[in-house]
């Protein structure tokens, strides 16, 4: 992503940390400087953070992790002062895998939880767990002691706030968690689009809410508002992901096979090329023998390049790129999608069954049939 840093790659997942994560150490010294906080309270809130940071972490290993029993790989996990993000390589469409990859990253936060308990309920008195809580959550008081110590500080922080993100998380406001566990929860009996439709709705319910919820506040409290405003853009994004998804599911090459003028012999002249190019949407072409057998691939700039370098007359065959790379032409788009993006090639050529020629894909062509998907 791009402003983050990687630190540390753990279970063969990389972590970055965006560099607006720095803002949040940046916002506490000065709220320290400028409040009536108790002497070391600033430091303890950094540090508090930092451990947070560290459950939310953990949080986001859990998604990956489970994400990788049933297959599916994690890009990367991003930290920003927002939170976390595990950017899984795609979601499992299975509706209980969906719900055990969603459900893992708060279940993570619970057992933070059960384990910090021991120490919350043993060592720490009620009294003591009291002015902590009152420290913790009450940042403009004045409630932190020095007796009360910095570990006790830690173990009552990262009790409660590991409670508070698994309550928020499970929050059915879709493209959270919570949402994402509604969504597989209805896909046992709706189609994929359709239980997706209804989650992004409750999200955006729940967007409204929040944002609402921060403009009434007194003080007015725009974290609240930006949650909302983030919740509600990223649930119509999914949505229209997913109906992009089906769509590319539902279609092959072959339904998205151009006419046969994109096919060139290899004896035609970048002028002829460059004419059908001007008087079609065509961007990539084919270049074939006598036999129809597949020569190499030329695309709409090249044949702008040869143009201007004076090649006008040149057969296409002296500029085409000759290494083919085919797929099978009852191949989904998404298939021919996930391969355009990992081979580096401007088009896939498609082939039927007897190893014919049929024609082929490109960028240009997936991205016109996504515009009119959304």
């Amino acid at each position: 992503m791009k402003g983050s840093l990687r630190i540390i790659t753990l279970f063969g997942i990389p972590v970055h940390v965006h560099w607006t994560f720095a803002l949040i150490f940046v916002y506490i010294y000065f709220l320290g400087s400028f409040s009536n906080s108790a002497p070391g309270l600033t430091r303890s809130y950094m540090i508090l953070i930092l451990m947070l940071f560290v459950c939310v972490l953990m949080h986001e290993y859990g998604h990956a992790l489970m994400a990788r029993r049933f297959g599916v790989g994690t890009h990367d996990i991003i930290l920003s002062p927002i939170g976390g993000i595990a950017r899984l390589n795609k979601l499992p469409e299975k509706p209980i895998q969906e719900f055990l990859v969603a459900i893992a990253g708060p279940a993570v936060n619970l057992v933070i939880v059960l384990l910090l308990a021991p120490f919350y309920f043993g060592a720490i008195s009620a009294l003591d767990r009291s002015n902590l809580i009152n420290s913790i959550f009450n940042a403009s008081g004045n409630y932190f002691a020095p007796d009360l110590s910095l570990g006790g500080f830690l173990i009552v922080g990262l009790f409660w706030l590991n409670i508070v993100l698994a309550i928020f998380n499970m929050v059915p406001a879709f493209p959270m968690d919570g949402g994402r566990v509604l969504r597989a929860l209805l896909s046992l009996r709706l189609s994929r689009v359709k239980a997706t439709r209804f989650a992004a709705l409750i999200g955006k319910i729940f967007a409204v809410g929040f944002a609402i919820l921060g403009l009434v506040s007194q003080p007015m409290n725009f974290l609240y508002v930006f949650i909302g405003v983030f919740i509600f853009i990223t649930a119509a994004n999914e949505f229209k992901m997913v109906k992009i998804e089906q769509a590319l599911k539902s279609v092959t090459g072959k339904m998205l096979n151009p006419n046969q003028s994109a096919f060139l012999h290899y004896k035609d002249s970048m002028d002829q090329a460059a004419q059908i190019v001007q008087d079609t949407e065509i961007k990539t072409f084919l270049v074939v023998d006598n036999w129809r057998n597949p020569m190499g691939v030329l695309t709409a700039d090249m044949v702008l390049q040869a143009l201007k370098d004076g090649q006008a007359e040149q057969p296409v065959s002296s500029t085409a790129l000759h290494s083919i790379k085919g797929v099978d032409e009852q191949s989904s788009l998404e298939t021919i999608y996930n391969l355009l993006q990992h081979q580096q090639t401007p088009a896939l050529v498609t082939f039927d069954q007897s190893g014919n020629a049929t024609g082929l894909v490109d960028t240009y062509m997936l991205n016109k049939f996504i515009q009119q998907a959304k």
